[in-house]
């Protein structure tokens, strides 16, 4: 969480800046909700973790253009996080 690559996924996005966000992301997530989920014991299986991981890349690919540095980053977000969880 800590790397600057990171900051657009760190909170939920802001729906004030993004309103269409929620018409076309079914499932929202973000790592400081992953991070309170492992926190609050959430998780029973590191599959579900690496669920949700997933979907901070498929959403930002979803929203954003293909060729964006905010997918690029998305994927390196998700693999570090996939190789984290193991």
């Amino acid at each position: 969480m800590g790397l600057a690559i990171s900051e657009a996924f760190l909170t939920p996005v802001d729906l004030n800046l993004y309103p269409d966000y929620s018409y076309i992301i079914e499932y929202p997530i973000d790592l400081s909700t992953i991070k309170s989920r492992v926190d609050n014991r959430f998780y029973r299986r590191a599959g579900a973790l690496k669920h949700d991981v997933t979907f901070i890349q498929s959403n930002t690919e979803k929203y954003n253009k293909k060729d964006s540095d905010i997918v690029k980053h998305s994927k390196v977000i998700s693999d570090l996080c996939q190789d984290i969880v193991g």
